[in-house]
C-alpha cells in the first residue's frame, strides 16, 4: 500500500487500502506495527535529519527498538486494564503511539527531552490521527510531552505509571544512576522499568545484604531478557534487555529485621 501527501495536505491511498480495511476489526501486533510503518514512511520521509540530530548528541542519542520486540518484552510483565505505559526518551513518539493503538494500557505517555523529535512527532501525530480515521479504529489515550523526565512537572505521571520503558543503551552511567534514584524516588511500588542498557536492580535472584543494603540496585528485582532477531536498529543479533521490578519493601523489612 501506498500513501503520500497531496498539495491540499490531505492523505491518498492507492487500490490496496481495501485490503487494510478487510482486517480492520482483528489488529494484531503484526498489522498494527505495518500501519504505524506506513504512517511513520508518510510524516517523515527524510529520517536521516533525525539520525544526523542523535549523531551529534550525547545522553540524547538512542537507537530504535523494533515494534515487535517490544510486544515480546511486555510478555514478562504482568499487565491488567487499568496499567499504564510511559517512554522515557519518546523520539518521535512511534512507540506510545504503537502502545495506544494495541490498547494493552489504559493510557500511554512519552516524554522527549530533544526539541526536533517533539516537532516531528506532532507530524507523526496529525498522520496517524489521519490514517487510523480512515481505517475506522481508535486508539487508547496518549499524551507525548516535551521536556527533562527529571522535572518536577513530570512526578504524577511518573507515579502513576505501571511500565517504563528507557531505551538507555548509550546513557552516561552517571545519567543512569540519576534516572535511577528518581525513579525509586518517584515511581510506585510492583512497578516494572524495561531498560537496554543494563540493569537497575540485583539480577538472578540475588538477596539484599549488609554490603548492597544502600545500593540503588537493591530497589529492585531484575531479570535479564535476550531479545529477538533484528529487534533493534542498531544490530541484528539479540540485544539484551533488563526487566527491573521496584520492590521498596524488600529494602524496608531488611533494615527492620536485618533479613529478607
Amino acid at each position: 500500500m501506498r500513501l503520500k501527501h497531496l498539495s491540499n495536505g490531505s492523505i491518498e491511498f492507492d487500490e490496496n487500502l481495501q485490503v487494510i480495511n478487510e482486517f480492520a476489526d482483528s489488529w494484531n501486533a503484526e498489522r498494527t506495527a505495518y500501519v504505524m510503518e506506513l504512517a511513520y514512511a508518510i510524516a517523515i520521509p527524510n529520517p536521516e535529519k533525525l539520525n544526523k540530530h542523535y549523531e551529534v548528541s550525547t545522553d540524547e542519542t538512542y537507537g530504535e527498538i523494533r515494534l515487535h520486540q517490544l510486544e515480546k518484552l511486555l510478555e514478562h510483565v504482568k499487565l491488567t486494564k487499568s496499567s499504564i505505559f510511559l517512554d522515557i526518551g519518546s523520539g518521535v513518539g512511534q512507540t506510545t503511539i504503537y502502545m495506544a493503538l494495541r490498547k494493552k494500557f489504559k493510557k500511554c505517555y512519552g516524554i522527549e527531552i530533544s526539541t526536533l523529535p517533539i516537532i516531528m512527532s506532532t507530524v507523526l501525530e496529525e498522520v496517524t490521527k489521519r490514517v487510523f480515521k480512515l481505517l475506522g479504529i481508535n486508539t487508547n489515550f496518549y499524551s507525548l510531552k516535551e521536556g527533562d523526565c527529571m522535572d518536577l512537572q513530570f512526578v504524577p505521571i511518573i507515579r502513576e505509571c505501571d511500565v517504563i520503558f528507557i531505551n538507555d543503551m548509550k546513557f552516561t552511567p552517571e545519567l543512569r544512576e540519576k534516572i535511577t534514584e528518581m525513579l525509586v524516588a518517584r515511581m510506585k511500588d510492583g512497578a516494572t522499568v524495561i531498560t537496554s542498557g543494563g540493569a537497575l536492580g540485583l539480577e538472578n535472584r540475588r538477596r539484599i545484604n549488609v554490603r548492597n543494603i544502600n545500593n540503588l540496585k537493591a530497589y529492585f528485582e531484575t531479570v535479564k531478557v535476550k531479545g529477538e532477531i533484528d529487534g533493534v536498529s542498531w544490530t541484528s543479533k539479540p540485544a539484551e534487555f533488563w526487566i527491573n521490578k521496584l520492590n521498596r519493601k524488600r529494602v524496608q523489612a531488611f533494615k527492620s529485621h536485618g533479613n529478607y
